[in-house]
């Protein structure tokens, strides 16, 4: 380490180009982007410019730009031959440049966080994508219904549930045996997870349910598989889901 401060990469001066370097570099690798996009999932379901800010910071045009400014800030600052570059302003505009990113991705960090933690609970673009992928895997070798019921409670639970009907429709080969709301469910039959996923026998769960808690829980969306016993459409359909409200979060 001495031996690269002493070349001059690693000044104090330098610090905001590898900071914008490696930020750039992150967003690159797509593993990395991929866990970032999920983060912030809350945020492009908001829409305006949080979800424009979210999308800017994650693009990979954005990760080659700032890339691209971090090296030569760091090349050209405070290099002798040009005295020009060691004026006070290029190292403000540095600073203010890693200042605004950061920023930045403190609010829609946080945004997102009380959007999901905090706010009424709906299923987001990702999750949304996630959940319809693995149920059309499933789709195409069989029809499947689901019984969607809703505490008529709780303040979100009609606008989670709405999530839950419109997203299943939309998979080919599942339908949807709407159960309406109801107001004083068995304490058996509700998660304070906020989702239950209902069947007759828990231990050897029929097709689609097992489809459906694969598909739960690679979205990340919390839930508890509880015996359906004597509730709703579990006659007419092959798997039930009842939403409730949110007591503990996983």
């Amino acid at each position: 380490m001495d031996f690269l401060k002493r070349l001059g990469l690693f000044k104090e001066v330098k610090l905001p180009g590898w900071a914008l370097f490696l930020y750039g570099l992150f967003v690159l690798i797509p593993d990395v982007k991929s866990r970032i996009d999920f983060w912030w999932d809350a945020s492009q379901y908001l829409g305006g410019n949080v979800a424009a800010i979210g999308s800017g910071l994650t693009s990979p045009l954005s990760g080659i730009i700032l890339m691209v400014v971090g090296v030569v800030y760091v090349v050209l600052v405070d290099e002798p031959k040009r005295p020009v570059f060691r004026q006070a302003w290029l190292r403000v505009a540095g600073w203010f440049t890693f200042g605004m990113i950061f920023l930045a991705v403190f609010a829609v960090t946080l945004i997102s966080y009380v959007a999901q933690e905090i706010g009424p609970r709906r299923i987001y673009p990702i999750q949304g994508n996630i959940v319809r992928d693995i149920l059309a895997s499933a789709g195409f070798v069989g029809n499947y219904s689901v019984g969607i019921t809703y505490v008529g409670t709780c303040y979100d639970c009609d606008g989670y549930a709405g999530d839950f009907v419109d997203l299943i429709k939309s998979v080919h080969g599942w339908t949807v045996v709407s159960g309406g709301t109801v107001l004083g469910p068995s304490h058996d039959l509700i998660s304070p997870l906020g989702v239950a996923v209902l069947d007759k026998h828990p231990s050897t769960p029929s097709p689609a349910t097992v489809v459906m808690d694969k598909a739960l829980k690679a979205a990340q969306i919390p839930f508890d598989l509880l015996e359906a016993r004597s509730f709703g459409n579990r006659n007419s359909s092959d798997t039930e889901i009842i939403i409730s409200a949110r007591r503990v979060r996983r």
